[in-house]
């Protein structure tokens, strides 16, 4: 049974919900290069700002080529995992199973909403899940998609 965390979603008194993106680019994964076949990278680091608490709601991934049998999984900030197991990148594609540019469009969602304090780290896994001698993958783009509890009248950064 994976880990889910029960946290409910508050935004006190003078504060906002301001939309907020945290890129995880291909130099945090593996350098740029291709993920071989039955390859895995452990414990990427995807550091949240300093300035302000972020809730994560969802991911947006997107890719050049097929992305069936690449698989992530995700750590929360205090070490949990959020799937027993590798979850196929094609889920976190959008729309389902397709890959249009970053930028637009919805994020499958994490229900519930992920609590990453200021300062944080969350980590990530990701893992060519074809035996040995399948393709390999080039790391496409990904975004995770929250918002930041802002004070009303500053910007999060």
């Amino acid at each position: 049974m994976a880990y889910r965390p029960q946290r409910l979603v508050t935004i006190p008194e003078g504060w906002n919900a301001e939309p907020f993106i945290v890129p995880v680019v291909a130099s945090d994964v593996n350098q740029g290069n291709a993920i071989l076949a039955g390859l895995e990278y452990k414990s990427i680091p995807i550091p949240m700002d300093r300035d302000f608490d972020f809730w994560l709601l969802g991911f947006a991934y997107s890719c050049p080529q097929n992305i069936d049998s690449l698989g992530f999984r995700l750590r929360d900030s205090w070490g949990n995992y959020l799937s027993d197991d590798y979850c196929a990148a094609a889920f976190y594609a959008l729309p389902a199973g397709v890959n249009p540019a970053i930028g637009g469009g919805y994020a499958p969602v994490v229900e519930p909403p992920l609590y990453c304090p200021h300062g944080s780290v969350l980590q990530l896994d990701v893992k060519n899940l074809l035996a040995v001698g399948g393709p390999a993958y080039v790391w496409g783009n990904m975004e995770l998609r929250g918002f930041k509890v802002v004070p009303i009248g500053a910007c999060a950064a």
